[in-house]
């Protein structure tokens, strides 16, 4: 269960800079106690479709670190933190992995028609293929469904190979990503 807590803590250049806005933390919690409810139904649906995938739900810290981060956008430089938060997609993540780069296709496909048959609440926005980019060093497809028009959710679809090298080099792209606003 969910702890309730008061206040949250970021970290910008070295120092603790905390939220005063304790709606944000609120709806952070929010947003992390609907993925915990909705997790269920997606888990149940892929172990019906006998496939292999993990999850997370995206720690309150790195949620966090991601509104900082995302601030320093020029887009979102008029945005508050609390409008930026309803902009991330990947709070519930799931990662479908298939045996070979060419199966992903008809398991996205798969994927995309069951959720829908099984969680009518639960719709499509966004799909981005990033298998055919030769550029890219992680070759996946991204899928962004939106459960009851508050939870946008990740489902990122690879192959096995792929993934190996995703959490080969994950843990330094992530330290490099969110460096500006780390305690490092």
């Amino acid at each position: 269960m969910m702890k309730n807590k008061k206040s949250s803590l970021l970290f910008r250049k070295g120092e603790k800079v905390k939220f005063v806005n304790n709606n944000l933390v609120q709806e952070v919690e929010e947003k992390r106690e609907k993925a915990e409810k909705l997790l269920p139904s997606i888990i149940k649906t892929l172990q019906n479709m006998g496939v292999e995938f993990n999850y997370r739900i995206k720690e309150e810290k790195r949620i966090e670190e991601k509104i900082l981060l995302w601030e320093k956008k020029p887009e979102m430089q008029n945005k508050s933190k609390l409008e930026i938060l309803d902009l991330i997609n990947d709070i519930l993540g799931i990662t479908v992995v298939v045996d070979r780069l060419d199966y992903i296709p008809s398991m996205t496909e798969k994927i995309v028609n069951q959720i829908k048959k099984q969680m009518q609440s639960v719709q499509l926005i966004n799909y981005k293929d990033r298998v055919q980019d030769a550029s890219l060093f992680y070759k996946r497809i991204h899928l962004i469904f939106d459960y009851k028009e508050e939870l946008p959710f990740e489902i990122q679809i690879t192959d096995r190979k792929n993934l190996d090298k995703r959490n080969k080099f994950h843990s330094e792209y992530e330290q490099n990503k969110y460096a500006s606003v780390r305690n490092v």
